[in-house]
Protein backbone atom coordinates (compact mmCIF):
# COMPACT_ATOMS: atom_id res chain seq x y z
CA UNK A 1 0.00 0.00 0.00
CA UNK A 2 1.47 3.35 -1.09
CA UNK A 3 1.06 6.79 0.48
CA UNK A 4 -2.14 8.35 -0.83
CA UNK A 5 -3.77 5.03 -1.64
CA UNK A 6 -7.30 4.42 -0.34
CA UNK A 7 -7.59 2.42 2.86
CA UNK A 8 -10.50 0.38 1.48
CA UNK A 9 -11.29 -0.93 -1.99
CA UNK A 10 -14.96 -1.73 -2.56
CA UNK A 11 -15.44 -4.41 -5.23
CA UNK A 12 -18.68 -4.20 -7.23
CA UNK A 13 -19.57 -6.74 -9.92
CA UNK A 14 -22.06 -5.49 -12.49
CA UNK A 15 -24.04 -7.45 -15.03
CA UNK A 16 -27.51 -6.49 -16.30
CA UNK A 17 -28.70 -4.93 -13.05
CA UNK A 18 -29.72 -1.54 -14.39
CA UNK A 19 -32.84 -1.53 -12.18
CA UNK A 20 -30.79 -2.00 -9.00
CA UNK A 21 -27.32 -0.61 -9.57
CA UNK A 22 -28.05 2.97 -8.54
CA UNK A 23 -29.32 1.81 -5.16
CA UNK A 24 -26.19 -0.30 -4.72
CA UNK A 25 -23.87 2.55 -5.69
CA UNK A 26 -25.64 5.14 -3.58
CA UNK A 27 -25.44 2.90 -0.52
CA UNK A 28 -21.65 2.70 -0.96
CA UNK A 29 -20.97 6.31 -1.93
CA UNK A 30 -22.92 7.64 1.07
CA UNK A 31 -20.51 5.95 3.49
CA UNK A 32 -19.26 8.25 6.25
CA UNK A 33 -15.61 7.45 6.92
CA UNK A 34 -12.50 9.09 8.32
CA UNK A 35 -10.41 7.49 5.56
CA UNK A 36 -10.41 7.47 1.76
CA UNK A 37 -11.93 4.56 -0.14
CA UNK A 38 -12.26 3.61 -3.79
CA UNK A 39 -15.01 1.77 -5.65
CA UNK A 40 -13.90 -0.62 -8.38
CA UNK A 41 -16.73 -1.54 -10.73
CA UNK A 42 -16.36 -4.27 -13.32
CA UNK A 43 -19.25 -4.36 -15.78
CA UNK A 44 -19.28 -7.70 -17.58
CA UNK A 45 -20.55 -6.47 -20.94
CA UNK A 46 -24.09 -5.63 -19.80
CA UNK A 47 -26.66 -5.02 -22.50
CA UNK A 48 -29.43 -3.44 -20.45
CA UNK A 49 -28.22 0.13 -20.06
CA UNK A 50 -26.09 -0.52 -16.95
CA UNK A 51 -22.98 0.89 -18.61
CA UNK A 52 -24.64 4.24 -19.32
CA UNK A 53 -25.62 4.53 -15.64
CA UNK A 54 -22.09 3.64 -14.57
CA UNK A 55 -20.53 6.22 -16.88
CA UNK A 56 -22.76 8.87 -15.31
CA UNK A 57 -21.59 7.92 -11.82
CA UNK A 58 -17.96 7.79 -12.92
CA UNK A 59 -18.26 11.35 -14.24
CA UNK A 60 -19.83 12.50 -10.97
CA UNK A 61 -17.30 10.70 -8.71
CA UNK A 62 -14.06 10.60 -10.75
CA UNK A 63 -11.79 10.41 -7.70
CA UNK A 64 -13.63 7.52 -6.07
CA UNK A 65 -14.93 5.30 -8.87
CA UNK A 66 -12.62 3.22 -11.04
CA UNK A 67 -14.76 1.86 -13.85
CA UNK A 68 -13.86 -1.13 -16.02
CA UNK A 69 -16.24 -1.82 -18.91
CA UNK A 70 -15.40 -5.25 -20.28
CA UNK A 71 -16.01 -5.63 -24.01
CA UNK A 72 -16.42 -9.38 -23.66
CA UNK A 73 -18.19 -11.36 -20.95
CA UNK A 74 -15.53 -12.62 -18.54
CA UNK A 75 -17.82 -14.46 -16.17
CA UNK A 76 -18.42 -13.66 -12.51
CA UNK A 77 -15.21 -15.07 -11.06
CA UNK A 78 -12.76 -13.70 -13.63
CA UNK A 79 -14.39 -10.29 -13.28
CA UNK A 80 -13.97 -10.48 -9.47
CA UNK A 81 -10.37 -11.65 -9.75
CA UNK A 82 -9.58 -8.85 -12.20
CA UNK A 83 -10.92 -6.22 -9.77
CA UNK A 84 -9.20 -7.68 -6.73
CA UNK A 85 -5.88 -7.61 -8.53
CA UNK A 86 -6.48 -3.92 -9.34
CA UNK A 87 -7.49 -2.97 -5.78
CA UNK A 88 -5.11 -0.67 -3.92
CA UNK A 89 -6.71 -0.65 -0.47
CA UNK A 90 -5.43 -2.35 2.66
CA UNK A 91 -8.93 -3.82 2.99
CA UNK A 92 -11.41 -5.28 0.52
CA UNK A 93 -15.17 -4.85 0.79
CA UNK A 94 -17.84 -6.12 -1.59
CA UNK A 95 -21.27 -5.09 -2.79
CA UNK A 96 -22.72 -6.71 -5.88
CA UNK A 97 -24.81 -4.48 -8.10
CA UNK A 98 -28.16 -5.97 -7.01
CA UNK A 99 -27.43 -5.84 -3.26
CA UNK A 100 -27.08 -2.75 -1.09
CA UNK A 101 -25.78 -1.52 2.25
CA UNK A 102 -28.12 -0.13 4.90
CA UNK A 103 -25.78 1.57 7.38
CA UNK A 104 -23.91 4.74 6.41
CA UNK A 105 -21.15 3.81 8.88
CA UNK A 106 -20.72 0.19 7.75
CA UNK A 107 -17.21 0.61 6.35
CA UNK A 108 -16.04 2.66 9.30
CA UNK A 109 -17.38 0.14 11.84
CA UNK A 110 -15.77 -2.85 10.14
CA UNK A 111 -12.44 -1.19 9.36
CA UNK A 112 -12.09 0.14 12.90
CA UNK A 113 -12.71 -3.38 14.20
CA UNK A 114 -10.01 -4.85 11.97
CA UNK A 115 -7.55 -2.08 12.77
CA UNK A 116 -8.00 -2.93 16.45
CA UNK A 117 -7.96 -6.72 16.02
CA UNK A 118 -5.01 -7.83 13.94
CA UNK A 119 -5.73 -11.46 14.88
CA UNK A 120 -8.64 -11.53 12.38
CA UNK A 121 -8.35 -11.54 8.61
CA UNK A 122 -11.86 -10.20 8.17
CA UNK A 123 -15.21 -9.45 9.74
CA UNK A 124 -18.81 -9.93 8.66
CA UNK A 125 -22.31 -9.18 9.91
CA UNK A 126 -25.86 -10.47 9.39
CA UNK A 127 -27.76 -9.38 6.28
CA UNK A 128 -31.46 -9.07 5.56
CA UNK A 129 -32.93 -10.90 2.59
CA UNK A 130 -35.15 -8.83 0.30
CA UNK A 131 -37.09 -9.64 -2.85
CA UNK A 132 -36.91 -8.00 -6.28
CA UNK A 133 -38.85 -4.98 -5.05
CA UNK A 134 -36.67 -4.57 -1.99
CA UNK A 135 -39.32 -5.85 0.42
CA UNK A 136 -38.16 -8.04 3.29
CA UNK A 137 -38.39 -11.71 2.31
CA UNK A 138 -40.38 -14.19 4.40
CA UNK A 139 -37.44 -16.56 4.72
CA UNK A 140 -34.44 -14.89 6.34
CA UNK A 141 -32.39 -18.06 6.79
CA UNK A 142 -29.36 -18.35 4.51
CA UNK A 143 -28.25 -21.93 5.12
CA UNK A 144 -24.75 -21.57 3.65
CA UNK A 145 -23.80 -18.66 5.93
CA UNK A 146 -22.15 -19.40 9.28
CA UNK A 147 -23.64 -17.81 12.38
CA UNK A 148 -20.56 -18.50 14.49
CA UNK A 149 -19.11 -15.49 16.31
CA UNK A 150 -15.66 -16.61 15.21
CA UNK A 151 -15.37 -18.41 11.89
CA UNK A 152 -12.32 -20.58 11.16
CA UNK A 153 -11.33 -22.83 8.30
CA UNK A 154 -12.81 -25.72 10.32
CA UNK A 155 -16.26 -24.18 9.84
CA UNK A 156 -15.87 -24.14 6.03
CA UNK A 157 -16.68 -27.83 5.35
CA UNK A 158 -16.58 -27.26 1.62
CA UNK A 159 -19.42 -24.75 1.33
CA UNK A 160 -20.16 -22.77 4.52
CA UNK A 161 -19.19 -19.10 4.21
CA UNK A 162 -18.16 -16.63 6.95
CA UNK A 163 -20.78 -14.17 5.70
CA UNK A 164 -22.64 -13.02 2.63
CA UNK A 165 -20.35 -11.18 0.20
CA UNK A 166 -22.05 -7.82 0.83
CA UNK A 167 -21.24 -8.16 4.55
CA UNK A 168 -17.55 -9.01 4.30
CA UNK A 169 -14.61 -6.67 4.84
CA UNK A 170 -11.24 -8.43 4.84
CA UNK A 171 -7.54 -7.74 4.58
CA UNK A 172 -6.31 -7.45 1.00
CA UNK A 173 -4.28 -10.60 0.43
CA UNK A 174 -3.96 -9.62 -3.24
CA UNK A 175 -1.65 -6.67 -2.48
CA UNK A 176 1.35 -8.89 -1.80
CA UNK A 177 0.11 -12.36 -2.75
CA UNK A 178 1.80 -15.29 -1.05
CA UNK A 179 0.10 -17.79 -3.34
CA UNK A 180 -1.36 -18.13 -6.82
CA UNK A 181 -4.93 -16.84 -6.48
CA UNK A 182 -5.92 -17.40 -10.11
CA UNK A 183 -7.85 -20.43 -8.81
CA UNK A 184 -10.50 -17.78 -8.09
CA UNK A 185 -11.61 -17.93 -11.74
CA UNK A 186 -10.05 -21.19 -12.86
CA UNK A 187 -12.06 -23.31 -10.40
CA UNK A 188 -15.46 -22.17 -11.65
CA UNK A 189 -16.60 -19.51 -14.09
CA UNK A 190 -19.70 -18.42 -12.19
CA UNK A 191 -19.23 -19.42 -8.54
CA UNK A 192 -16.56 -17.67 -6.51
CA UNK A 193 -17.86 -17.22 -2.97
CA UNK A 194 -16.57 -20.59 -1.79
CA UNK A 195 -13.22 -20.08 -3.49
CA UNK A 196 -12.88 -16.68 -1.84
CA UNK A 197 -13.88 -18.08 1.56
CA UNK A 198 -11.22 -20.77 1.24
CA UNK A 199 -8.48 -18.33 0.17
CA UNK A 200 -9.08 -16.02 3.12
CA UNK A 201 -10.09 -18.50 5.85
CA UNK A 202 -7.02 -20.63 5.14
CA UNK A 203 -4.97 -17.59 6.18
CA UNK A 204 -6.98 -16.23 9.10
CA UNK A 205 -10.23 -16.18 11.06
CA UNK A 206 -13.35 -14.01 10.63
CA UNK A 207 -15.34 -12.25 13.34
CA UNK A 208 -19.11 -11.81 13.04
CA UNK A 209 -20.47 -8.48 14.25
CA UNK A 210 -24.04 -8.50 15.56
CA UNK A 211 -25.63 -5.60 13.65
CA UNK A 212 -27.23 -6.18 10.19
CA UNK A 213 -25.83 -3.58 7.79
CA UNK A 214 -26.73 -4.79 4.27
CA UNK A 215 -29.45 -6.41 2.18
CA UNK A 216 -29.10 -9.44 -0.06
CA UNK A 217 -31.55 -9.64 -2.94
CA UNK A 218 -33.05 -13.12 -3.25
CA UNK A 219 -34.58 -14.39 -6.49
CA UNK A 220 -37.00 -17.23 -7.09
CA UNK A 221 -37.08 -17.48 -10.88
CA UNK A 222 -34.66 -18.01 -13.71
CA UNK A 223 -35.15 -14.61 -15.32
CA UNK A 224 -33.26 -12.78 -12.60
CA UNK A 225 -29.76 -13.74 -13.61
CA UNK A 226 -29.28 -15.39 -10.22
CA UNK A 227 -26.27 -17.72 -10.38
CA UNK A 228 -27.60 -19.78 -7.46
CA UNK A 229 -30.97 -20.36 -9.14
CA UNK A 230 -29.35 -21.38 -12.41
CA UNK A 231 -26.93 -23.71 -10.62
CA UNK A 232 -29.56 -25.72 -8.78
CA UNK A 233 -31.89 -25.89 -11.76
CA UNK A 234 -29.09 -27.29 -13.91
CA UNK A 235 -29.93 -30.97 -14.47
CA UNK A 236 -26.23 -31.85 -14.09
CA UNK A 237 -25.65 -29.67 -11.02
CA UNK A 238 -24.39 -32.51 -8.82
CA UNK A 239 -21.55 -33.33 -11.20
CA UNK A 240 -20.82 -29.61 -11.63
CA UNK A 241 -20.66 -29.16 -7.86
CA UNK A 242 -18.47 -32.24 -7.53
CA UNK A 243 -15.98 -30.93 -10.10
CA UNK A 244 -15.83 -27.56 -8.32
CA UNK A 245 -15.41 -29.26 -4.94
CA UNK A 246 -12.61 -31.51 -6.19
CA UNK A 247 -10.69 -28.56 -7.66
CA UNK A 248 -10.90 -26.58 -4.42
CA UNK A 249 -9.98 -29.61 -2.33
CA UNK A 250 -6.86 -30.26 -4.42
CA UNK A 251 -5.91 -26.59 -4.24
CA UNK A 252 -6.30 -26.51 -0.44
CA UNK A 253 -4.15 -29.59 0.01
CA UNK A 254 -1.46 -28.58 -2.48
CA UNK A 255 -1.26 -24.86 -1.71
CA UNK A 256 -2.18 -24.50 1.96
CA UNK A 257 -1.37 -28.09 3.03
CA UNK A 258 -4.71 -28.36 4.83
CA UNK A 259 -7.82 -30.50 4.84
CA UNK A 260 -10.68 -28.01 4.49
CA UNK A 261 -13.50 -30.44 5.28
CA UNK A 262 -14.74 -31.12 1.75
CA UNK A 263 -15.82 -34.64 2.74
CA UNK A 264 -18.81 -33.11 4.53
CA UNK A 265 -20.11 -31.54 1.32
CA UNK A 266 -19.35 -34.67 -0.70
CA UNK A 267 -21.67 -36.60 1.63
CA UNK A 268 -24.33 -33.94 1.04
CA UNK A 269 -23.86 -34.43 -2.70
CA UNK A 270 -24.13 -38.18 -2.25
CA UNK A 271 -27.53 -37.77 -0.57
CA UNK A 272 -28.69 -35.62 -3.49
CA UNK A 273 -27.32 -38.10 -6.03
CA UNK A 274 -29.08 -41.06 -4.38
CA UNK A 275 -32.34 -39.13 -4.18
CA UNK A 276 -32.06 -38.19 -7.84
CA UNK A 277 -31.39 -41.79 -8.83
CA UNK A 278 -34.50 -43.03 -7.00
CA UNK A 279 -36.56 -40.21 -8.52
CA UNK A 280 -35.21 -40.67 -12.06
CA UNK A 281 -33.57 -44.11 -12.24
CA UNK A 282 -31.14 -44.30 -15.15
CA UNK A 283 -27.51 -45.17 -15.86
CA UNK A 284 -26.40 -41.54 -15.82
CA UNK A 285 -27.66 -41.02 -12.28
CA UNK A 286 -26.03 -44.28 -11.13
CA UNK A 287 -22.72 -43.04 -12.59
CA UNK A 288 -23.14 -39.79 -10.66
CA UNK A 289 -23.37 -41.77 -7.40
CA UNK A 290 -20.25 -43.72 -8.32
CA UNK A 291 -18.38 -40.49 -9.16
CA UNK A 292 -19.25 -38.96 -5.80
CA UNK A 293 -18.19 -42.07 -3.87
CA UNK A 294 -14.89 -42.27 -5.78
CA UNK A 295 -14.11 -38.66 -4.84
CA UNK A 296 -13.99 -39.39 -1.09
CA UNK A 297 -10.51 -39.44 0.46
CA UNK A 298 -11.57 -42.51 2.41
CA UNK A 299 -14.72 -43.99 0.82
CA UNK A 300 -15.27 -46.67 3.51
CA UNK A 301 -15.02 -44.21 6.40
CA UNK A 302 -17.20 -41.63 4.67
CA UNK A 303 -19.86 -44.21 3.81
CA UNK A 304 -19.85 -45.45 7.42
CA UNK A 305 -20.70 -41.89 8.56
CA UNK A 306 -23.30 -41.48 5.84
CA UNK A 307 -26.30 -42.92 7.79
CA UNK A 308 -25.58 -40.51 10.66
CA UNK A 309 -25.68 -37.56 8.26
CA UNK A 310 -29.01 -38.73 6.83
CA UNK A 311 -30.51 -39.10 10.32
CA UNK A 312 -29.22 -35.65 11.26
CA UNK A 313 -30.83 -34.10 8.17
CA UNK A 314 -34.18 -35.82 8.88
CA UNK A 315 -34.14 -34.55 12.49
CA UNK A 316 -33.28 -31.04 11.30
CA UNK A 317 -36.16 -31.05 8.80
CA UNK A 318 -38.52 -32.28 11.54
CA UNK A 319 -37.39 -29.53 13.96
CA UNK A 320 -37.95 -26.87 11.29
CA UNK A 321 -41.68 -27.72 11.04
Amino acid sequence: MKTGDPLVSVIMLSYNHSQYIEQALNSVLVQKTSFPFEVLIGDDNSGDGSQEILKKYKKKYPNIIRLFLHKENLGVTKNAYFLMCKARGKYLASCESDDFWTNDYKLRIQVEFLEAHSEFIGCTHPVKCVDKEGMEANNQNIQWISKNKVYTINNFRGLVLPGHSCSVVRRNIFLNPKYDYSVMWKANRNIGDRTSALLFAAQGDFYRLSQPMACYRVYSDGNSGSVTWNLYHNTDWINSELRYTNILDSYAKETFKINAGFEYYRRELLISAIWKMFTFPNKKNVRTIVNVVKSFDNPLLSLSLFPLLVIKKIIKKFMER
